[in-house]
């Protein structure tokens, strides 16, 4: 039986300093993926996808909003995705195929791996309240290993990137970045330049 999917995008938790530094801005969902804020182009996925809403958390009262949303919504027909702001897909047009196929989860399931306190999952009622009271850190943590040993884990179709690490920003902005019209595409100390003969 298929069921609804709300998106939760949650980008309560600030980059740290070394990657505010690297991308300028106070949250990770500002990033800017081939001239699009990287919010609004998982907002289009996910609706491409299915989902028939999309929530943007970047304050403790959103959390809190959406947490009674969730307690006081229907239990059997929706399961939520939730995707912290600092994981990143690298094959983002896949997005729209795991929500499509989230439908018909019937029980909580990670996609991909645990990245040290965190994790992109799709989940169900009491799941999704467990890991959105959590905190950051081990108590969050806890909680994705708890989840990875009693449910199933999809593969990572997404290429999911933590974007907490300077390497692995690195190689999403690589990715992302749009090679036609220019003859090389380099990454040096940090930097990515594209250059052209025009």
């Amino acid at each position: 039986m298929a069921i609804s999917i709300e998106f939760i995008l949650d980008d309560i938790d600030t980059p740290p300093p070394e990657i505010a530094g690297i991308i300028g801005t106070t949250r990770f969902s500002h990033i800017r993926r081939q001239r699009k804020l990287l919010v609004d182009v998982l907002r289009q996925e996910a609706a491409a996808g299915g989902c028939t809403e999309f929530h943007y958390l970047c304050s403790k009262r959103e959390l809190e909003m959406m947490v009674t949303r969730i307690e006081n919504g229907p239990a059997e027909t929706v399961c939520y995705i939730r995707l912290p702001g600092c994981l990143a897909p690298f094959h983002m047009a896949r997005l729209r195929e795991t929500v499509d196929k989230a439908r018909y989860a019937m029980e909580t399931t990670l996609i991909g791996p645990v990245f040290g306190d965190e994790a992109a999952a799709v989940l169900v009622r009491q799941d999704a309240l467990a890991v959105l009271g959590s905190s950051v850190g081990l108590e969050r943590r806890t909680v994705f290993l708890r989840l990875a040993n009693e449910f199933q884990t999809m593969l990572d179709h997404l290429g999911l990137v933590d974007l907490r690490r300077a390497d692995e920003l690195l190689r999403f902005f690589t990715g992302s970045t749009e090679a036609r019209h220019f003859n090389a595409l380099k990454v040096e100390a940090g930097v990515v330049t594209k250059s052209s003969v025009d």
